[in-house]
């Protein structure tokens, strides 16, 4: 054994410590003794490869950094400076604050889940809901899943398991994460029919190669890229129709879930679960965490029949969704009956609808201040987009802040350093990284945020100097 192991405190000596006491009066004696362990352990590794042994200061040092990765909350509230509205990244819509006011009292203690308060006997969970999903959308019923990824393969596993499901070539999407809508018809065990060409698919496609082992026709929105040019799309009424002809089901993956249009917020041709739902469509799905403005979801509506049979799927199950997405979802579900309150608490509806004049305004504001600090920047015109895979091609007018850097700065990196140090700092802001300069979107940042900004900003900018050992 190397002496400078011998000399590697006891466990117990590192937990009389004054220091060590006060991280167990903050993360309790568990987490504590696990750090003093596993730090003890990787300084012994350290000493037997030729290392040398450790001071008090770096036990202490690599115990708070072990405590406080595992003990302190990871999910942190984190400004959104992209002008992406729907930022995946950033937990896609995100909620109004009395939204928790107005579910606070049905999630603390217990609820009457699934409980049939007129009766006593055991009710049905995706009852809270329903009613005014149904009502909102016109369908004839409703079911609700913890994405729409989930909704899209339990419905085809549910009606098309070892069948054909039809589908364009021009609608196999990837929906994210490297998911493909390919590997959701396999995860299905439904046979994927491709119809058409990747830039045109008629309807006569469909209808040529519908066969005996056809189950259903899938229309998907292509609601993250947009094609251009030579293209030709078939309509849903004419699958809805051809579906009818051959009884077979008709299934439109909405995406985005909008609900309606609104006269205040121009959604161009952005289609409507409405509008699917009155073209005679059997089931429409689409996400709680989009257009929808509410928590991730999977949301299937259409006709009673074939919800029924999904109601009593047993896969159901492993797909089914707690209180606080129902609370949740049936708490946004309700800002649909009055515009002015949709207008106010849909992300949104809000941000499309904000009055550029406050963005301008907030640019300023900012602008000065950092100004006043001694960081040199410009306010530039940008454009915002509702991301989260929606309307790809819609910019909506808003103002940037750039901190402007000289070429040397440029060249160092020194953007992307800063970009990465406002990430870690107390109240987190993710920016824009543009040809070598930090870019501020302000058309996500509320204006009870700007001091905020400023702060996260300055602190930043400050500490990346000083380590650099340079000014501003």
């Amino acid at each position: 054994m190397k002496p400078q192991i011998q000399t590697l405190p006891s466990i117990d000596k590192i937990l009389s410590w004054p220091e060590t006491k006060k991280i167990v009066l903050d993360y309790g004696l568990p987490l504590t003794k696990f750090a003093a362990q596993s730090s003890v352990q990787e300084f012994r590794e350290q000493i037997v490869a030729g290392g040398d042994a450790p001071t008090k200061e770096e036990i202490l040092s690599k115990m708070t950094v072990t405590v406080k990765s595992i003990g302190s909350r990871s999910l942190k509230p984190v400004m959104n400076g992209t002008g992406i509205i729907l930022h995946t990244n950033l937990g896609r819509a995100p909620f109004d604050e009395r939204l928790f006011e107005e579910i606070k009292e049905r999630l603390v203690g217990y609820s009457n889940l699934e409980l049939d308060l007129e009766t006593g006997q055991r009710g049905d969970r995706y009852g809270h809901a329903s009613k005014i999903l149904k009502f909102i959308t016109g369908a004839e019923d409703v079911l609700v899943v913890n994405n729409n990824a989930a909704a899209i393969m339990f419905v085809l596993h549910a009606f098309a398991k070892g069948k054909e499901c039809m589908i364009s070539r021009g609608e196999l999407v990837e929906i994210g994460g490297s998911f493909r809508l390919p590997q959701i018809f396999e995860a299905s065990g439904s046979l994927m029919r491709e119809v058409g060409t990747t830039n045109k698919t008629r309807i006569s496609d469909y209808q040529s190669a519908i066969n005996a082992n056809t189950a259903a026709l899938l229309k998907v929105h292509k609601s993250n890229f947009v094609m251009k040019g030579f293209t030709q799309e078939t309509s849903l009424s004419q699958l809805v129709q051809l579906a009818q002809e051959h009884q077979i089901l008709s299934i439109y993956d909405i995406g985005s879930g909008l609900i309606q249009k609104n006269k205040d917020v121009d959604m161009g041709d952005e289609p409507t679960v409405k509008e699917a739902i009155e073209s005679g469509v059997d089931l429409v799905c689409f996400s709680g965490d989009k257009l929808f403005g509410a928590c991730q979801a999977g949301i299937i509506v259409g006709k009673s029949q074939y919800i029924d049979v999904l109601k009593k799927h047993p896969m159901l199950r492993a797909l089914r969704v707690d209180k606080t997405t129902i609370a949740i979802l049936e708490a946004v579900s309700l800002y649909y009956l009055d515009s002015k309150t949709l207008l106010e608490r849909n992300a949104i509806c809000y941000t499309k609808s904000k009055d550029f004049s406050l963005i301008v305004s907030l640019s300023e504001y900012i602008s000065e201040n950092l100004t006043s600090k001694g960081i040199e920047n410009r306010v530039t015109h940008s454009k915002g987009q509702y991301g989260g895979g929606t309307m790809p091609d819609t910019f909506i007018d808003s103002c940037s802040v750039v901190l402007t850097l000289d070429k040397e700065r440029k060249a160092s990196g020194f953007a992307k350093d800063l970009h990465l140090a406002m990430l870690q700092s107390e109240q987190p802001l993710l920016t824009n990284l543009i040809k070598g300069e930090v870019h501020i979107n302000l058309l996500c940042i509320n204006d009870y945020q700007k001091d905020s900004v400023v702060k996260t900003i300055v602190e930043s900018y400050e500490t990346l100097c000083n380590r650099n050992g340079g000014t501003h």
